[in-house]
């Protein structure tokens, strides 16, 4: 029992890391083959790791929270 599952989990692991690079070279594909964009936003977004934008979006979507701090019955 213990060799399938050792093998199931390289298995998904080596098939995963294989649908992610598959996926990326499709991606520079067609962004290389696009006539939108120019070659310099092309160097730009070849170079970007993907999800690197991710924390920037979320960070810039999502609002700020606003603590308030009382002492006792008096606000300070």
């Amino acid at each position: 029992m213990l060799p399938g599952f050792a093998l199931s989990l390289v298995g998904g692991t080596f098939g995963w890391g294989v649908g992610i690079s598959l996926g990326c070279v499709a991606g520079l594909a067609l962004l290389w083959s696009s006539t939108s964009w120019t070659t310099a936003e092309k160097c730009v977004a070849t170079g970007v790791w993907p999800g690197s934008m991710t924390p920037v979006f979320l960070l810039l979507t999502t609002g700020a929270a606003v603590c308030e701090q009382t002492a006792g019955s008096r606000g300070v």
